[in-house]
């Protein structure tokens, strides 16, 4: 377990979640009840976590749900905290120093979905996401090669997309993907699709791409 400090009060952490820019996307901890009971008032008001020492950010205000289970009979607790809707898909904040018409958005997202959907459903609902999200025009047979791509790349620093699961006691399993996806990296996954064939467009199926 790691010990984190939720305004100055030490918990400590079995389980730790995080989005490709570091903020905390779920977490589980355990402390003492009426100690517990405050850190979840200051996690609804976004405040930051320490964590080994560094101050990790949450995803805001009201952004997380909270499953709560007692550990034997010590009066101790075990929060598990993960995003507060069935889908959720979170913007991250933006500079407050800015000014309103300078401010913009940053694509680090998380969806999240309860472990009932076929996995059909799951990589339907993750690409009608990306679809919405990207400039690039995606064609839906274009599906399998370009996300399983994108999951590939997530390890290479940038982001793109990467699996999670969530199981909070007594709430069944969880899944989603952290997604920090550009419209630079889809279109590269796009064209290296279409370059290996094995994404094809309508009428041009023997043309060569370069």
């Amino acid at each position: 377990m790691k010990a984190i400090y939720i305004e100055g009060e030490r918990f400590y952490a079995d389980l730790l979640g995080y989005l490709p820019d570091s903020r905390i996307a779920c977490l589980g901890f355990i402390g003492r009840r009426s100690g517990v009971e405050r850190a979840l008032v200051k996690i609804h008001q976004g405040r930051d976590i320490a964590v080994e020492h560094q101050n990790r950010q949450l995803l805001g205000e009201k952004c997380y749900r909270v499953v709560k289970q007692a550990v034997g009979e010590n009066r101790l607790v075990r929060a598990f905290v993960l995003p507060n809707t069935a889908v959720t898909q979170v913007q991250k904040a933006t500079d407050k120093d800015q000014e309103d018409e300078e401010k913009t958005e940053d694509q680090a997202q998380i969806l999240i979905w309860r472990d009932g959907r076929t996995e059909d459903e799951a990589d339907t609902a993750l690409w009608n996401w990306l679809k919405d999200t990207t400039a690039v025009p995606l064609l839906d047979h274009w599906r399998k090669p370009v996300t399983d791509r994108l999951m590939a790349c997530g390890g290479d620093g940038q982001g793109a997309l990467a699996s999670i699961t969530f199981d909070p006691p007594g709430d069944g399993r969880w899944r989603g993907v952290a997604a920090n996806v550009t419209d630079e990296q889809v279109a590269r996954v796009v064209r290296e699709a279409l370059i290996s064939g094995e994404a094809k467009v309508p009428g041009r199926e023997h043309a060569t791409i370069q």
